[in-house]
């Protein structure tokens, strides 16, 4: 089942994302998708980059879930829930180095450019068109 997060989801998602200052905010916000069967599968938190485009902060399916299509579920319900929000693309970044980059390519996802953040690796840009090629 995928489903909004809400706050008794909390636990689970800080043990996979710890990064992110306020993720209670992101939830009270719905801005936190997970997937869950018997226990906790995975999970996808967006923001709105300039205020207009879903941009896929993180998207974490645990070791043992993956390769079984449960990322692509995920990933497929929030395109067509952004879809149903009337947005057009959606965006996300990740590391040159990173195989997550193969999961986004394999589901239509286009390396659109890319930056050096301070101190860390190329970080590239993907962009997926809402409606296009599948």
């Amino acid at each position: 089942m995928i489903r909004l997060a809400n706050v008794d989801d909390l636990k689970f998602i800080k043990q996979y994302d710890y990064e992110v200052y306020d993720i209670e905010a992101d939830v009270k916000n719905n801005l936190v998708y997970i997937i869950v069967e018997k226990e906790f599968i995975g999970f996808l938190r967006y923001s709105l980059f300039w205020n207009r485009i879903p941009f896929i902060n993180m998207f974490y399916i645990r070791d043992i879930y993956r390769n079984k299509g449960y990322g692509k579920e995920l990933l497929n319900f929030f395109i067509k829930e952004m879809q149903n929000k009337k947005f057009e693309n959606i965006m996300t970044s990740c590391l040159s180095e990173e195989n997550g980059k193969m999961f986004f390519l394999k589901n239509a996802f286009k390396i659109t450019g890319g930056f050096n953040p301070f101190k860390e690796g190329y970080e590239l840009i993907l962009d997926y068109e809402i409606g296009g090629k599948k």
